[in-house]
């Protein structure tokens, strides 16, 4: 079963994050309010 996480920001620790939960496997969402990441 795959898990689903939500990431709320695409600062540098929300980047991170996402990558970390998709490289183990997880199904990733991240939300960010502005047009860039980072």
């Amino acid at each position: 079963m795959t898990k689903k996480i939500v990431v709320i920001g695409g600062g540098l620790a929300g980047l991170v994050a996402a990558v970390v939960c998709a490289e183990a496997g997880a199904e990733v969402t991240l939300h960010e309010a502005h047009r860039r990441l980072g």
